[in-house]
């Protein structure tokens, strides 16, 4: 009698098959929320508010708001608001973009300055190591002077303050003159980055500002037009939908 097993064996190792699970399939990560997202929010808000206050200004319904207390210098001031806002996103947008353009220059006068000052250490190792290397330290030769922005400046500088003293071979006037206006430009471009920086802060501080106060005066309209025009009554229904209200419901937000 035979021993057998209905049970399929598995395939020998030299078959080639895998019959271990895959440990390396993970799920996606979810997306991250940025400030891009957050501004489409806030659009949305600003486009609510500008349509609600178009709506506002049509004569069939400002006499009533008026009469509830929403007059049309307040429909105008909250529309100049929303407009404002839109340009303040704008404008912090530009300073992004612009940041990110000083960084990229900031970048480039960086590698532009760092070659003429290894120009110049060079030239002094080559002048002065057999016979004054004192002289050559002075040049900050073997110094990692990248450590740091604060470390590069302060370095750049005094290599270009000996250079003019010393002039090592091959280093000529204008080469000095030239390596002290790339270090001018590689503060500029840094300036020019923080201030972007800094500006693209404050428009986004300030719309964020602006567009809670302009949600908060567009629901007083809403609410005074939810009174004016109450939900299921003969009459109301187009003004709710113009002020987009409820259909069948009190206005709450």
């Amino acid at each position: 009698m035979t021993n057998s097993s209905a049970a399929e064996s598995l395939p020998a190792p030299e078959s080639g098959a895998n019959n271990q699970p895959n440990l390396t399939i993970v799920p996606p990560p979810k997306p991250k929320r940025t400030i891009f997202a957050l501004n489409k929010q806030q659009q949305g808000e600003v486009t609510r508010t500008l349509a609600i206050c178009t709506v506002s200004k049509l004569p069939g319904y400002a006499a009533t708001l008026d009469a509830n207390k929403i007059t049309a210098a307040f429909v105008t001031a909250l529309e100049t608001d929303a407009r404002t806002a839109q340009q303040k996103s704008e404008s912090a947008w530009n300073c992004t973009k612009a940041k990110e353009g000083a960084t990229a220059a900031e970048a480039e006068t960086k590698r532009i300055l760092l070659k003429s000052l290894r120009s110049i250490q060079a030239a002094a190792r080559n002048e002065y190591q057999e016979t004054d290397p004192e002289k050559v330290g002075m040049y900050l030769v073997g110094q990692n002077i990248t450590e740091s922005r604060v470390k590069l400046e302060a370095s750049a500088q005094a290599i270009i303050n000996r250079a003019v003293v010393d002039l090592p071979g091959g280093i000529t006037p204008q080469f000095v003159a030239a390596t002290a206006t790339q270090l001018e430009a590689y503060v500029g471009a840094r300036e020019s980055q923080q201030s972007e920086l800094g500006q693209g802060k404050q428009d986004r501080a300030q719309r964020n500002e602006l567009v809670l106060s302009l949600i908060a005066r567009r629901k007083k309209i809403q609410y005074a037009a939810d009174t004016a025009w109450p939900p299921r009554q003969p009459g109301s229904g187009k003004a709710r939908v113009e002020f987009q209200l409820p259909a069948n419901r009190a206005f709450s937000y």
